[in-house]
């Protein structure tokens, strides 16, 4: 059933026919075009997402990366940890990986969504495995996003499988770009867990046994097309992220926000640089000193935008809970343990319709 509000999304122009082609609810009808369409209480402040801030924290990282000095490395862990208690987001610089890298992965994800429908959906998910294309799924209750998503396990079989279903003559291109990408995030991950733990002043090798390259970390690719109403719909609504560390690269267009203090932020664009945000999981891990954020991503009306968001798991049999060194007769547990698969279900049923899902976790008082 459509949406009943004063605001309707025109079905005219040449974005919402693109979408209206293709989405179909589990007995393949047709969904109005006002499933997009949010309450007006619900609806982004501004139609833009243009307005942005160099407030959020920017971290060199470099010295932490080839520092053999501990002095050195703790001056950058300090700094990080800093940002995360304070914003939960950060921006780092200078993290060593090669920009051709990433203009590899990017210039395959462009080309794999400028491919007929027909042939996207050869990769698409399901309910039962959310791994591979999808487009404009439900965020809250029956509202809709303006987005397609390429959503991935971090597991060069898997890519590569996803690749050939595609591509059967040109997946190996797709293939090697993604994974090269995902390798190098994992990678990054770990070191930035490390110097998060260290900031805490914790062992910083605590978590490592938890997270491996073949775990459950996993990529998303976000290309947001032009919107015909960009003020009555989100890319992405406001939501916290269920890892433990999310990894973001977004193009040059921007629509990233960033809430601080309850006034939504718009975070700017800059080339070579990653996007770091605390998921629910670190916050657990960290007792609340970590803090998991709600952000957003915007659309616009005349530009399609594109985001790589790599996000660092735990292998699903981990436990997580607040580290013992982080709780005290003062300071005790706010979390119960669970297993990282356990929260990953929870979280995916029921943050549709919650915002903060681990609160369900909470240790009752």
């Amino acid at each position: 059933m459509p949406i009943t509000t004063r605001s309707t999304m025109p079905s005219s122009t040449p974005a919402a026919e693109f979408f209206a082609a293709y989405l179909q609810d589990s007995v393949t009808q047709k969904l109005d075009l006002n499933a997009f369409v949010w309450p007006e209480g619900l609806r982004p402040e501004t139609s833009s997402g243009g307005q942005f801030s160099n407030d959020v924290p920017e971290i060199d990282i470099s010295a932490a990366m080839l520092a053999k000095n501990e002095g050195v490395r703790a001056a950058v862990a300090a700094k990080i940890s800093k940002a995360a208690k304070e914003w939960g987001f950060f921006r780092i610089v200078n993290h060593g990986l090669p920009p051709d890298m990433m203009s590899r992965a990017e210039r395959q994800a462009h080309k794999f969504f400028a491919l007929q429908l027909d042939q996207k959906m050869r990769a698409a998910g399901s309910s039962s495995n959310p791994f591979g294309y999808a487009a404009a799924g439900p965020s809250r209750a029956i509202m809709r996003s303006w987005h397609e998503t390429l959503y991935m396990l971090c597991n060069h079989a898997r890519i590569d499988n996803l690749a050939n279903k595609v591509w059967p003559v040109l997946a190996f291109h797709c293939s090697m770009a993604l994974s090269d990408y995902t390798t190098a995030m994992n990678k990054l991950g770990l070191q930035l867990l490390e110097l998060l733990l260290q900031g805490l002043g914790v062992d910083r090798n605590k978590l490592t046994r938890h997270y491996s390259v073949e775990g459950s970390s996993s990529a998303r690719i976000n290309f947001y097309p032009p919107c015909p109403k960009p003020d009555v719909t989100f890319g992405l609504p406001p939501h916290t992220d269920s890892g433990t560390l999310t990894i973001l690269h977004q193009d040059a267009v921007g629509g990233l926000q960033v809430c601080r203090n309850g006034k939504w932020i718009g975070v700017q664009p800059k080339p070579n640089s990653f996007i770091v945000n605390i998921g629910d999981c670190l916050q657990v891990w960290s007792n609340n000193i970590y803090k998991s954020v709600e952000h957003r991503a915007l659309v616009n009306s005349s530009r399609a935008r594109m985001s790589l968001a790599f996000f660092y798991n735990p292998t699903d049999d981990t436990i997580v809970a607040p580290i013992k060194e982080l709780t005290s007769a003062k300071t005790p547990a706010v979390y119960k343990p669970f297993s990282w698969a356990e929260y990953r279900l929870y979280a995916g049923t029921h943050k549709s319709k919650v915002l903060n899902a681990i609160d369900h976790f909470k240790v009752r008082q």
